[in-house]
């Protein structure tokens, strides 16, 4: 038989079982979002660092190039003069803090977690 009584009314067991509901969802759903553009964000700077020291050998050739003066913006001019589009950059980039040396390439990203600097350092050929 039905309890007209407790028509329309829900119970605290009930109200606990949705919040664990929505709990779990936003730990499955919401939560890893973030991660996941980190990962994406440090994958695209990395792949542009990668770009910018096979463009390095390019630069190497004019007697004034020196790592130490070395700015992104002399690559894109190197890519305008190929007819490429310039590098695309994902939001956070400090372009100043932009270092290159003959082994590796550095610059500083904003993530969900603070700043972290990312580090390119090409594939040693072995001889």
């Amino acid at each position: 038989m039905r309890n007209h009584k407790r028509d329309g009314k829900i119970t605290f067991i009930e109200l606990l079982l949705i919040a664990i509901i929505f709990v779990f969802g936003y730990f499955v759903i919401i939560a890893p979002m973030s991660k996941t553009n980190d990962m994406v964000k440090e994958d695209w700077v990395k792949n542009n660092l990668s770009t910018i020291f096979d463009a390095i050998q390019y630069l190497d050739d004019d007697q004034a190039f020196t790592y130490e003066n070395m700015k992104i913006n002399d690559v894109d001019i190197l890519r305008a003069k190929w007819e490429r589009s310039p590098l695309e950059w994902p939001q956070g980039v400090f372009f100043d803090s932009f270092k290159a040396s003959s082994n590796e390439l550095s610059l500083a990203v904003e993530f969900s977690t603070g700043v972290k600097e990312i580090v390119f350092n090409p594939p040693q050929i072995e001889e």
